[in-house]
Order: structure tokens, then sequence, then C-alpha cells
């Protein structure tokens, strides 16, 4: 199902920016890869957010690869979204502990995904430090470096979990 962009007014040059934002690139990266400044980046991504009714960058690229509005495109670093399975022998999530597994099929709900590690490690009866070590651990193993790139693999495990049921 994708989401009707003209509900969202999004210009061609936000969602160029939003291609990149969704690869977890940064503000001087998207800045260079565009051809604009940093200023002009921090405003789209500032409409893009208000367009898409996010909490943040975050928010607005998780709500982008939920609804089909944009795919992640590898640029400069094929690991950042590794592609399964062609990378992968077997699920990269099944490398995971069980604690490991629970907290990054987190990311795979909407509102949880949303949530600052405060909250997550609150929601979970952990510390703030246990939880990110556990996401330090999860990106190792995921080779992702970003939230984004947690929330799209999430999002591909629990559809993985919904085709073999």
């Amino acid at each position: 199902m994708f989401m009707d962009l003209r509900n969202h007014k999004l210009t061609a040059r936000e969602l160029d920016v939003l291609v990149l934002l969704v690869n977890g690139d940064t503000n001087k990266k998207i800045a260079l890869a565009l051809s604009i400044s940093e200023y002009s980046v921090k405003k789209h991504v500032s409409s893009i957010i208000q367009k898409l009714f996010a909490l943040n960058r975050v928010h607005a690229a998780a709500i982008a690869v939920r609804k089909g509005l944009v795919e992640p495109v590898f640029s400069g670093e094929p690991k950042q979204f590794p592609s399964f399975p062609e990378e992968w022998q077997e699920p990269p999530w099944e490398a995971l502990t069980e604690r490991e597994k629970q907290i990054f099929m987190l990311f795979s709900d909407e509102q949880a995904a949303d949530l600052t590690n405060v909250e997550l490690a609150k929601r979970l009866c952990i510390s703030k430090n246990t939880l990110r070590k556990h996401l330090r651990s999860i990106y190792k193993k995921l080779k992702t470096s970003s939230r984004v790139g947690l929330v799209h693999l999430a999002l591909e495990a629990k559809r993985s979990q919904k085709d073999n049921s």
C-alpha cells in the first residue's frame, strides 16, 4: 500500500531529501549529495516532519519506509542497509540473543520505534545503559549504524514472520 503523495504535498526536493534521510544520511551528507546548504537541508527536513506529522527525522523516515513512500537507496555505505537474503544465508536477526530480539522487534511497532532510549528502557524495565549496550550489540550484529536502518530491518523481520506463519 503506497501513501498518496498529494495528501502530503511534498515537493520534489523534499522527496530527494527524504530518500537520503531514510538512508540515515546526516544533514551534511544530504547537503553535499544535493548541492545545497545544510541550512536548506534543515528547512526541508523540518517541512517533511511537519507534512508527515512525524515527531522527528527518525519518525519521518520510519513513516516513509512503512508506508512505501520511499525505498532506501544504497549510497556510499552499502552495509548501512544490508539486503536480505542476498548477503546472509539466514536472517541476520537470528544471531541476536532473545533479549536483543525483544528489543529489536520493538522497532517494528510504530509507537515503540519512535520512543527515546529512556522511554524504551522504562518499557523494558532495564537501565538506559543496559539498553545502550544491547543496541550497540544489535547494530553490530545487523551491520547497520542508524535507528532508521534498525526500523527497516525490524519491519523486514516482521514481514518475514508473517510470511512464515
